[in-house]
């Protein structure tokens, strides 16, 4: 009978720690106990562990009135249901034994990452510290005996390839939520409807190294993205190797992803290759790209400068001017456009479907002071750029393209948003898998903690005075503070998470 007792505890635990998804709310459960056991194993004292005993009691209370109160939140279960059936064939454990759903997993992991952990470590931290409000919110969540550690987080987050994580981003990730780009322009926003101008560019992972090399110097990833510059999303990444292998990867992108008809591609000078421009012209999609005397086309430069200054006064030259005072600066900027018919035949025939060539001289000077004599004013710097399209030669298209080149470098504070605040440069990473894991996780948070800076921003979410109301509409919280925010707040972080999805048309609530 002894051993018959036994058995049937351990069928009893193990019946206990099914991963099965179950109501987020567990009253019937008692994890009091365990608690006590993991608290003592980190060391807490007796006073220490009573204090955190009333910790689960409140949580108990406040999820059950979360829930009361917002039960289109239930939807948690349709969501990791989702995720599971979108990963379950990559997913090769029994289901049966397994202690971490790797749905449950997943979610946490975008739970933390908005709550501003930013590695492993501090998700494995964010699991144990939020355990109590986990266990009510989360339905699937192991016992507290199974607290998670960076390696499993790890572990988990590979299990996923690439491609797989690319499908479910597309599917739930890529879509505009909300748009943020009026918040954040300082001037009167242009009312003209305009194209949308996708950027692709790729970002260097520079603290990754190449696994199996001597040399540091051989970075392990470089993350390549195409960004749409007017709603500031990413709608698609792929991880390469190298710098110059940029070109494939926005062919693969764009295979991949749904694009509007009148979008408008933008690249770099190093992309400019017939390779690129020869699959856009066959996908039918207008493109716009700098010119520089690098990769093979300084031909061309040469041809669209000749070009300019033959044609300075021509009637068909398209001219705008404009003087800005940005940061400290005046800058007064030029903007000219010809027919690529004036490059020559045998240069222009390398290029596609190229049908404008494009100026922009811009003239930099710092602004000073009022009492400053005009011999002590600093020296203005004095920049050309030159830029071929597929775009006609239209007074229509050529606001376009002013547009276009004014927004291309959004791409660009996309960048510096992951390595200033997701600290994607700070990851020493060398594994193939871990590096696609790292950068696919911090394009879909990107993507959502911009939703959730926009929606804290239209609620009043900030804690700066501004001294007109006009200001105030037109300065949305920062990356930081909305990361902040979430941070202070599970609750706040799970609700924005949730709405998230919510939007997407594939997740419905039946509350």
């Amino acid at each position: 009978m002894e051993s018959e007792f036994i058995v049937s505890e351990k069928l009893e635990e193990l019946a206990r720690s099914s991963n099965r998804f179950s109501s987020p709310v567990k009253p019937q459960i008692d994890y009091e106990q365990e608690y006590i056991e993991v608290f003592r194993a980190f060391g807490l004292s007796e006073f220490e562990i009573e204090d955190q005993l009333d910790k689960w009691e409140l949580a108990k209370i406040k999820a059950e009135r979360f829930y009361k109160r917002n039960p289109k939140y239930q939807i948690i279960y349709n969501i990791l249901d989702n995720i599971y059936n979108e990963v379950k064939d990559v997913d090769t454990r029994d289901q049966e034994l397994i202690t971490y759903n790797i749905a449950v997993v997943l979610f946490v992991v975008l739970l933390a990452g908005m709550c501003n952990c930013n590695d492993d470590a501090e998700i494995a931290e964010f699991w144990f510290f939020n355990n109590m409000e986990l266990q009510y919110l989360i339905p699937g969540m192991p016992s507290p005996k199974h607290m998670i550690s960076d390696e499993t987080v790890r572990t988990i987050r590979k299990l996923v390839p690439e491609d797989v994580m690319h499908s479910i981003f597309i599917k739930y990730f890529n879509e505009i939520k909300t748009c943020i780009a009026e918040m954040i322009l300082n001037k009167d926003y242009d009312s003209q409807h305009y194209r949308k101008t996708l950027g692709g560019d790729g970002q260097e992972l520079r603290a990754t190294f190449r696994e199996g090399s001597l040399s540091r110097k051989q970075k392990g990833g470089h993350g390549v993205s195409i960004y749409d510059c007017d709603n500031q999303t990413v709608v698609g990444f792929k991880t390469v190797h190298k710098k110059n292998q940029e070109v494939q990867a926005f062919i693969d992108i764009l295979d991949k992803i749904t694009i509007e008809e009148d979008a408008i591609f933008y690249a770099d000078a190093l992309n400019l290759r017939d390779i690129l421009i020869g699959y856009l012209d066959s996908r039918k999609i207008d493109w716009l790209f700098p010119v520089k005397s690098n990769n093979g086309n300084k031909w061309l430069r040469d041809a669209i400068k000749t070009a300019f200054n033959d044609n300075s006064e021509n009637s068909e030259l398209f001219t705008h001017d404009s003087l800005e005072k940005i940061s400290g600066r005046l800058e007064e900027t030029s903007f000219m456009m010809l027919n690529a018919e004036m490059v020559p035949d045998e240069i222009r025939k390398h290029y596609g479907n190229a049908a404008t060539i494009i100026k922009v001289l811009k003239k930099t000077s710092k602004y000073c002071a009022r009492n400053t004599t005009p011999d002590k004013q600093p020296r203005a710097v004095k920049t050309e750029r030159y830029y071929i399209s597929s775009l006609e030669p239209t007074h229509e298209n050529f606001r376009q393209l002013i547009h276009s080149i004014g927004v291309r470098w959004y791409f660009e504070t996309h960048h510096n948003t992951l390595d200033c605040f997701f600290l994607q440069d700070n990851q020493a990473l060398c594994n193939k898998d871990n590096i696609c894991a790292t950068v696919a996780k911090n394009k879909i948070l990107y993507n959502v903690t911009s939703y959730a800076r926009q929606r804290l921003s239209q609620e009043g979410f900030r804690r700066t005075r501004f001294r007109t109301e006009t200001s105030e509409k037109r300065k949305p919280l920062s990356f930081k503070m909305t990361r902040q925010a979430l941070a202070s707040d599970i609750y706040l972080a799970f609700k924005v998470l949730i709405d998230y999805f919510m939007e997407n048309n594939c997740i419905k609530s039946d509350a």
